[in-house]
């Protein structure tokens, strides 16, 4: 799958490093009950950070890797939510949610295809993301999380 960059803010004013992604995979499940339809998103990948950053965390040390990854993977969920949001209120399935539902349950997709640009904006997307730290890039051996 496709890798990327985000910046990752450390404190409320700058963005001090970056997280590369690696072998991100991604998994679509539509879930259908009687109160209607929803998606679980779960991405997972694994990847590094990159640049230099301010020294008060210590990412030789596994406690404060998995604070990285806990900040990584609010970020990544932060910013698919956002993304899904938008294409709803453009209702504009660009992710293929609908495609996904009619390929996993065909007879519900029959009922609701005419409509699913209606539909779309009220389904429920959870999204989970899971990505680890591999090894660092950065140029100094601290990180500082607030």
């Amino acid at each position: 799958a496709q890798g990327g960059i985000i910046p990752l803010a450390f404190n409320s004013t700058q963005d001090n490093a970056s997280y590369l992604f690696r072998d991100v995979r991604t998994k679509v499940k539509p879930i259908v009950k009687r109160t209607g339809i929803a998606f679980q998103v779960k991405i997972k990948g694994t990847g590094e950070l990159i640049a230099t950053a301010p020294e008060t965390v210590d990412i030789t040390k596994r406690g404060d890797v998995k604070k990285m990854e806990a900040l990584i993977n609010r970020e990544v969920e932060r910013r698919c939510r956002n993304a899904v949001a938008r294409a709803k209120g453009l209702r504009s399935d660009v992710f293929g949610f609908g495609d996904k539902l009619h390929r996993t349950h065909p007879q519900v997709w029959r009922k609701i295809e005419n409509r699913w640009e209606e539909t779309f904006p009220y389904v429920n997307v959870d999204i989970q993301a899971d990505f680890s730290l591999e090894h660092s890039g950065l140029l100094t051996r601290s990180l500082k999380i607030r």
